[in-house]
């Protein structure tokens, strides 16, 4: 049998992403003649507790120092206990950008937040009021991090208007949760690296 958890968490995520979906396509300001609807890059990811490997669209917003966009992550078996599917929506803002050169650019101080859902029957966001004092829910949780960005917009776009590799070091809010009730739980335990390639279209 399902458990309720599992369906409150589907409902939940669901709306959530649909709604941002349409927010951020709302948003978005048709530009050479683009639709609003066509996102502004594709991002690659590894790591990240967004899945051994993510990937999806985003949108960007002043000259693409604030970006938002959805994934979809895999976790296959091999490298965790199960398969696992996660849906995410994640969030940065650039504190400022160097110019080096015409084209290529760094942006050395970054910060973010994801919002993940672990899909599956195995997981839930609403634990029984029995557990709540031992065990966290494993189906929501958020990803905070601090990141750096290089990367080269194409003076001369074809298929892309220029690529960007990125670097984040976070943790997620239940290993917070483990590091400040646990004095044994170390900093260097919370924390993790993903390392992502943006696509700009």
């Amino acid at each position: 049998m399902l458990r309720r958890g599992y369906f409150d968490g589907m409902r939940a995520g669901a709306l959530c992403l649909i709604a941002l979906g349409a927010v951020l396509c709302g948003t978005c300001r048709a530009e050479d003649g683009r639709s609003p609807f066509l996102p502004d890059f594709a991002r690659l990811q590894f790591a990240g507790h967004a899945g051994l490997l993510s990937v999806g669209p985003g949108y960007s917003w002043w000259d693409n120092r604030i970006e938002a966009g959805l994934a979809f992550g895999f976790v296959p078996e091999f490298a965790g206990t199960r398969n696992t599917v996660i849906l995410s929506q994640k969030n940065s803002i650039s504190t400022g950008r160097l110019r080096l050169g015409p084209s290529y650019f760094l942006e050395p101080l970054m910060a973010g937040f994801a919002t993940h859902l672990s899909i599956g029957k195995e997981y839930e966001i609403v634990l029984p009021e029995s557990q709540r004092d031992y065990y966290w829910p494993d189906a929501l949780y958020f990803w905070m991090f601090g990141a750096a960005k290089a990367g080269c917009m194409f003076e001369k776009p074809t298929y892309l208007s220029g690529v960007a590799a990125m670097v984040e070091v976070g943790t997620i809010n239940q290993d917070v949760q483990a590091h400040t009730r646990n004095h044994y739980v170390t900093l260097g335990d919370i924390l993790s690296v993903a390392i992502s390639a943006q696509f700009y279209l």
